[in-house]
């Protein structure tokens, strides 16, 4: 548990006028707490007060889990057979709240009544953004997870495109690049593999098919996030099977350069308007702005989307030790889908990228 943290939350606390926030388990937890406990049917609820005793409930099955963190609190642990109602309403009264702060995209409403009953009375306030908030700018540590884990995809992705062949269906590479990301040790991988040929890379977020056997000429898109010590990168290439058409250049080429101006456009101090921005007049002048669906990208860390968001109308300012993505992309329905996803550290003196795969047009298989 780092100290920092708890007195920038305690001082957002005091700018939302809340008594408490109530932490449940996932990556605002684990940001505090420094462990990954389970999210299952037992409901687990920290409350962290603004001044005084934090108290937890904790199932009986994380009791050594818990003790080793050194809590300097008030900790309940409860048993199956004892239900948790009566460790909440063991806890009840003993704090008087007017307002919690509760996490509005991650609690459940079973947490949410047992929190009540341990807070009667207390008015109820959604703090998801600002707990995310909270989490944009990295420290040294955080930034030398989310390197590890660049570098592992890199070399990942690097290893699969050296085994894609005409016939191959998108299940398969994406067999193969599970294969490639596991053998390195201690990195792992969140969410979906989006392995994409042909018109399916036209979905941004589509899903890898059995019955569908890659053909020379096919665009192929393979998109994942690697993740080490519950750090994130998120990375994407795009590559041609065989042979590349002038048209297909083209539409790569358009890609390419707004990548290329979102990342030069990144440095503290601007706004994720302006970055976003950028790249999407870039496109807009290549002729191919009615291919736009999404925007240039948005903030890594433990999850895979954080603050900050890139895109237009977004006025926060980029701060040194955001990490972000630089993601634009250019889908042609039924036809093909380019997009090209680099991670960036905003830094004191402009940028450092942490993925540096070439960006070139590949050629493979």
């Amino acid at each position: 548990m780092k100290p920092e943290r708890f007195e920038k939350l305690r001082s957002m606390m005091a700018e939302r006028d809340l008594d408490a926030v109530a932490l449940v388990p996932g990556n605002a937890f684990r940001y505090y707490f420094g462990v990954d406990m389970p999210f299952l049917e037992r409901p687990t609820v920290v409350l962290l007060p603004r001044s005084g005793e934090p108290q937890a409930v904790i199932p009986a099955l994380e009791r050594q889990t818990w003790e080793g963190l050194g809590f300097p609190g008030e900790v309940c642990y409860w048993r199956d057979e004892d239900g948790y109602t009566r460790a909440f309403a063991g806890l009840a009264g003993k704090h008087s709240y007017r307002r919690l702060g509760v996490e509005s995209f991650r609690m459940r409403v079973a947490e949410l009544f047992a929190v009540r009953s341990m807070c009667e009375g207390a008015e109820i306030v959604p703090i998801h953004a600002e707990l995310w908030q909270l989490r944009a700018q990295k420290d040294r540590d955080e930034i030398e997870r989310i390197r590890h884990a660049a570098k592992a995809s890199e070399q990942a992705l690097a290893r699969t495109l050296d085994t894609v062949r005409v016939g191959m269906s998108e299940v398969e590479i994406r067999a193969t690049l599970q294969q490639h990301i596991a053998a390195s040790p201690g990195v792992g991988v969140t969410g979906e593999l989006l392995v994409l040929a042909g018109d399916n890379s036209a979905r941004p977020h589509g899903r890898s098919r059995l019955d569908y056997r890659i053909r020379r000429g096919d665009a192929l898109l393979i998109d994942f996030a690697a993740t080490f010590e519950g750090y994130t990168s998120d990375f994407t290439r795009t590559a041609f099977v065989g042979a590349i058409s002038p048209d297909q250049r083209a539409f790569y080429d358009a890609v390419r350069h707004a990548n290329e101006i979102g990342r030069l456009a990144v440095r503290s101090g601007v706004t994720a308007h302006a970055v976003d921005d950028a790249v999407q007049c870039s496109i807009e002048q290549s002729g191919f702005r009615d291919f736009i669906v999404h925007k240039t990208g948005h903030g890594l860390g433990l999850d895979v989307h954080e603050f900050p968001h890139i895109m237009r109308g977004n006025s926060a300012i980029l701060r040194e030790g955001n990490v972000i993505t630089i993601e634009p992309g250019l889908y042609k329905s039924g036809e093909m889908g380019v997009r090209i996803e680099d991670v960036v550290v905003v830094t004191a003196g402009g940028r450092e990228e942490l993925t540096t795969f070439p960006r070139e047009p590949m050629i493979i298989g």
